[in-house]
């Protein structure tokens, strides 16, 4: 009986490791997209578009002492590919979904 509940507290200890790893998973680990505007022209006609590329920072720490960094433009969790008609071709592009990320305070790729 004693072996059968110290099995189930391991068990329940795997559990609780699990949950709180998806937890962590849910808010996500992600690198951050930043927005430029550029002009793409096709065929002679042009167009100014904002298109998202990955920035030079994360949302997560690399090295548990790495400090965090000022970002100083609004920066993206997620992208959606989007197309647009210039002149009369379709061009496809990355373009920032949902709001900016809410903290200015994220961490720098430290070229990696």
């Amino acid at each position: 009986m004693k072996r059968a509940r110290t099995i189930l507290f391991i068990i329940g200890l795997s559990a609780i490791a699990a949950g709180i790893t998806a937890f962590k998973f849910r808010w996500g680990l992600n690198n951050l997209y930043m927005t430029v505007s550029t002009r793409v022209t096709i065929n002679g006609a042009s167009r100014w578009i904002t298109i998202a590329e990955m920035s030079p920072y994360r949302n997560f720490a690399t090295s548990p002492t790495q400090p965090t960094v000022n970002a100083g433009m609004p920066l993206y969790t997620s992208v959606t590919l989007t197309w647009v008609t210039i002149g009369g071709i379709p061009y496809t592009y990355d373009a920032p979904l949902g709001p900016p990320w809410t903290s200015v305070l994220v961490y720098d790729d430290e070229d990696q």
